[in-house]
C-alpha cells in the first residue's frame, strides 16, 4: 500500500486516495473546500459546533 510522505503533506492530492473536505466560514456564512494544509487541521475545520468546538482559523478565515 502506498502511503503518502510528510514532505506531501500539504496537498491533498498527494494520498493514496486524493481528499477534499468541506467547511463553513463563520463570518460570512459560506462553504469552503479545503484540500491542501494541514490534513488534521482540515478534518478539526469540518467539526466545529456552535457551543461545543469553537471554531478555528484556517487561511486566515474562521471555519
Amino acid at each position: 500500500m502506498q502511503r503518502a510522505k510528510l514532505e506531501e503533506k500539504d496537498n491533498f492530492d498527494n494520498l493514496f486516495v486524493p481528499f477534499r473536505c468541506m467547511a463553513s466560514d463563520v463570518l460570512s456564512q459560506k462553504s469552503l473546500t479545503v484540500g491542501k494544509g494541514s490534513l488534521a487541521e482540515a478534518v478539526r475545520a469540518t467539526m466545529t459546533v456552535p457551543l461545543v468546538y469553537r471554531p478555528i482559523k484556517l487561511d486566515g478565515k474562521y471555519v
